[in-house]
């Protein structure tokens, strides 16, 4: 891991020492010598635009402590837990377990920043047990529907193997669970974790899927390439979520770009993410419409395979919209209303 403060980083954005240090007590900073390596190497090339891009979404930025609004919880998850902090019920028929508080690499636009750092209680294997034992009860309850676990985080394939295997033995034990998925971003900034034996150690009978977030084409190396490959001969599916983020992939060639590289090296583009709202995030906003006129520029220009869905997460735990023309905008004062997978009308801030 690098985290340590990088003079030359932090000259191309302008952020002194100083503010580097005030910044920092809110969140912390963290990459990792490979993503380094990479936003290095495209400096060293020429590649100024894309190394910025990349640079934005890791390198602490004096907007982030100009405090917008009081939201800590874009989306509302604290308002779907079940009297455990490790379990989210956000969707109906899936369980999501928010299992580790760390990132092998802070991303600046991160909607779960208050509850992730190294000032967080790390979760231990008597947490996990009783979290597993939960989840058992919950599946169990009549009339469930629940068929699949998303384990997040942080970053879940940081929780080492006596966790992971730990977590995985007690969901192989519930014949009501068919498929398990891990959201991760550890293919884009630390390829080097995933190995056949890695890959061995959390297979189960169930379906077994990685989402991964991407925010660049360029973050698809080599080596990324060559684990997709990994992934795929030992059956693991493999999606992407893209959120929209201003200054960094705001336009449709950027997206478009990268969309078409994750569809081509065997990526299923599953999810273009408007801006989730935080206090400390709002220089990542654009407008919905900017997102929409993207996305309408994707529908036309690429295979109905490769396009991801705009989605807008909605506030206080109410779900989330999909987004597919001008008419799912309804705009109100203030922001839009806008109807989820529920069908309910939900007011969205803008």
């Amino acid at each position: 891991m690098e985290n340590e403060y990088n003079d030359q980083f932090a000259d191309y954005l302008g952020t002194s020492e100083i503010d580097f240090s005030k910044i920092t007590t809110n969140f912390d900073y963290r990459t990792t010598r490979y993503y380094s390596d990479l936003i290095r190497k495209h400096l060293d090339e020429g590649n100024t635009e894309v190394a910025m891009s990349l640079l934005r979404s890791v390198l602490p930025d004096t907007r982030e402590i100009i405090i917008s609004g009081d939201v800590e919880d874009g989306v509302g998850e604290n308002q779907t837990a079940n009297g455990n902090p490790f379990i989210s019920q956000f969707y109906d028929n899936r369980i999501l377990l928010l299992l580790n508080n760390r990132c092998p690499l802070y991303c600046r636009y991160c909607f779960r920043r208050s509850k992730l750092g190294p000032n967080q209680p790390e979760l231990t294997v008597n947490d996990i047990d009783a979290t597993m034992r939960e989840v058992h009860k919950m599946i169990n309850i009549s009339g469930s529907n629940i068929n699949e676990i998303v384990i997040s985080g942080g970053e879940p394939l940081m929780l080492g193997k006596v966790k992971l295997r730990r977590i995985m033995a007690a969901i192989e034990k519930m014949p009501q669970i068919r498929g398990i998925r891990f959201d991760t971003k550890m293919l884009a900034v630390n390829p080097g974790i995933i190995t056949e034996l890695f890959l061995k150690q959390i297979q189960t009978g169930k379906s077994l899927r990685f989402v991964n977030h991407f925010i660049h084409s360029t973050e698809i190396t080599e080596i990324v390439a060559e684990k997709i490959k990994l992934l795929s001969q030992n059956n693991i599916q493999i999606a992407a979520h893209i959120p929209i983020l201003n200054g960094i992939n705001d336009t449709y060639p950027v997206i478009k770009d990268l969309v078409e590289n994750l569809y081509f090296n065997g990526i299923q583009p599953y999810y273009l993410i408007h801006y989730i709202p935080t206090k400390w995030t709002e220089h990542f906003r654009i407008p919905l419409v900017k997102s929409l006129q993207i996305f309408l520029k994707l529908k036309r220009s690429v295979s109905g395979l490769a396009l991801p869905a705009l989605i807008v997460y909605l506030p206080d735990g109410s779900g989330k919209a999909i987004i597919s023309d001008e008419d799912d905008l309804k705009k109100v004062s203030g922001g839009y209303l806008l109807c989820n997978t529920k069908g309910d009308k939900v007011f969205y801030e803008e």
